[in-house]
């Protein structure tokens, strides 16, 4: 239930997406508001990455990656084109894999659930796992790619980007 009420949380939390105020490769603290503004008083951890995506259309857009860490669950949003609103990978809500390269040039699998309102979520054993690597204390830098196929999409749609950990 926990986990059910943080998701809810992360879809109402607003986080402004302005690329010249963002400190890219970084994360901080952010205080959750609610969908009037008003502070909620808890606390998540954010930060924004640059990548690139290509599609039937594109190839290497740019792109913004967002990723709030909840303490209990945790959420990707990609931004095509750097702007507004977070892309909406799944027709309908569906489960796939990222693939992550590790620096030492290991190759793992994290699977998560793509919302048809947008966003990958990472919940219960998939949230740990996932916690375990943005957590890892030594900052570092992890080659992510989101592939459109692996959540029933086309199989030109692919999202690449660095996620520094925490």
């Amino acid at each position: 239930m926990k986990t059910l009420l943080l998701l809810l949380l992360a879809s109402i939390t607003v986080i402004n997406i302005n690329a010249q105020d963002i400190a890219y490769g970084d994360w901080e603290i952010s205080e959750v508001v609610d969908e009037f503004g008003d502070p909620t008083g808890d606390k998540v951890k954010v930060g924004y990455f640059e990548g690139k995506f290509n599609n039937s259309a594109q190839s290497g857009a740019s792109l913004i990656v967002k990723v709030v860490d909840y303490g209990g669950a945790a959420k990707i949003n990609l931004y095509e084109y750097s702007s507004l609103p977070n892309v909406t990978i799944g027709y309908k809500t569906i489960f796939g894999l990222i693939k992550v390269k590790r620096q030492n040039g290991d190759i793992e699998t994290y699977d998560c659930m793509a919302s048809e309102s947008g966003g990958l979520y990472f919940a219960n054993e998939n949230y740990i796992k996932f916690s375990n690597l943005i957590n890892n204390n030594n900052k570092e830098k992890v080659k992510v790619i989101i592939e459109g196929e692996s959540f029933g999409q086309s199989k030109s749609l692919k999202y690449f980007f660095t996620l520094v950990c925490k």
